[in-house]
């Protein structure tokens, strides 16, 4: 659900942007809208796949997320790079 939630907040704040409009509330009220057009879509679309792709991708996100930390703190602490 987190990660859901991340990407509507994107879509919504990409979508301000695109129309012109980027005041916070013109932002939240777009993630909203977006958020309500996804689960009107997969409602009406019996789109099952998409918890299946919402699975598959919080594993993929956790190990970038552990990637990037893991750089981030080797280049923050000053270990040299092994290459």
């Amino acid at each position: 659900m987190p990660l859901l939630m991340v990407q509507l907040r994107a879509g919504g704040i990409t979508t301000a942007l695109l129309i012109g409009m980027p005041s916070e509330r013109a932002q939240v009220v777009c993630t909203v809208l977006m958020g309500f057009l996804v689960t009107c879509f997969a409602g009406v679309a019996d789109l099952r796949g998409t918890s299946f792709v919402q699975v598959v991708k919080v594993p993929v996100a956790l190990a970038t997320l552990a990637a990037v930390t893991l750089l981030a703190l080797r280049t923050s602490t000053g270990v040299p790079d092994p290459c």
